[in-house]
This record gives C-alpha cells, sequence and structure tokens, in this order.
C-alpha cells in the first residue's frame, strides 16, 4: 500500500500489488520502488503508475524462501 500527500494534506491510497504473500525487503529511489516476497522481486514506477516486472525466484524442490536472507540496495 503506498500512501500519498494529496491537496489540503489528504493522504490517498493506492494498492501497488495484491496476491504475493509478505513483503519481506523493499527499497525506494526517486521513481522506483523494488520489493521482495514470496514469490520475487517486483519493480513499480510511481510516475506511471505501473509494474516493471516480476523476477520470481527459482523454484529448487529441497530450498525454501526462508533460507535465503534478501537485501535490496
Amino acid at each position: 500500500m503506498l500512501y500519498e500527500k494529496t491537496f489540503l494534506n489528504r493522504l490517498r491510497s493506492t494498492v501497488l500489488c495484491e496476491c504475493e504473500g509478505y513483503v519481506q525487503a523493499i527499497s525506494w529511489h526517486e521513481r522506483f520502488v523494488a520489493w521482495a516476497s514470496e514469490v520475487g522481486v517486483r519493480v513499480y514506477d510511481l510516475v506511471a503508475r505501473c509494474s516493471l516486472g516480476l523476477i520470481q525466484w527459482e523454484k529448487s524442490p529441497n530450498r525454501s524462501i526462508e533460507d535465503f536472507r534478501c537485501n535490496l540496495l
């Protein structure tokens, strides 16, 4: 969920993405927001108001996403 200030300092909420599980890490730089979830890493363009894509995690039968710590720089 993204909250932005609007006219008269009111907050407008925008859902960036749904149904991908919990956000494990997030990074924001200028017009781009990237976050890692259980599905993969997604990049969102705040100016264009659209997702630029999803990089899915490699699925391995003997490894879990919890085995790795996610860092976004």
